[in-house]
């Protein structure tokens, strides 16, 4: 759970949000999930324990929240096994790519797009990111504005990947597919 509105202490008209990260204290394991269940029940009242069905219910919950957790890691890997295989195929292909905001300014350029064939794929950060022919810069998958055939200059949106990731909405070609 996130705090909003927080004044920053060099601006006090900087407002942002902050958030506490995950370390083992104020994390939920299953393994100290057990132990705050036994220490409960070392230390219950013996003339009221606690109800069967209530332990049964609490103990299901945590095994959903743990599969849960698991299912989403799976996910995660899952769609970074398929960004890595999309960028891979995408080798030799001609594209428009979003100029990262920091190249800009460092540069100071008005050119916002650029175009290319894409000559690498890098695959050991977090995220997969492909390299444009005589240009050094790293750019991710949501960078990738349009996609052609190389020498065409027509570009091909049925290849291109759907949602957000995809970086805006590929220009139809003359044919209007």
């Amino acid at each position: 759970m996130g705090i909003s509105n927080v004044s920053s202490a060099t601006n006090p008209y900087e407002t942002g949000t902050y958030s506490a990260k995950s370390n083992e204290k104020n994390t939920l394991t299953i393994e100290s999930y057990f132990k705050l269940l036994s220490a409960q029940l070392a230390h219950q009242d013996m003339t009221n324990p606690m109800d069967n069905s209530e332990m049964m219910a609490q103990m299901t919950q945590m095994a959903m929240v743990q599969s849960l957790g698991t299912m989403t890691s799976n996910m995660k890997e899952e769609m970074l096994l398929t960004k890595t295989t999309y960028l891979a195929g995408l080798i030799g292909k001609e594209v428009t790519v979003k100029v990262p905001e920091d190249q800009l300014t460092a540069s100071h350029s008005t050119v916002k797009e650029k175009n290319g064939i894409i000559v690498s794929v890098n695959l050991s950060g977090k995220e997969p990111t492909f390299r444009i022919k005589d240009d050094a810069t790293e750019y991710p998958l949501n960078s990738l504005i349009q996609l052609r055939q190389a020498g065409t200059g027509t570009a091909s949106p049925s290849t291109l990947p759907a949602g957000p990731s995809a970086g805006g909405p590929a220009s139809p070609g003359p044919a209007g597919h």
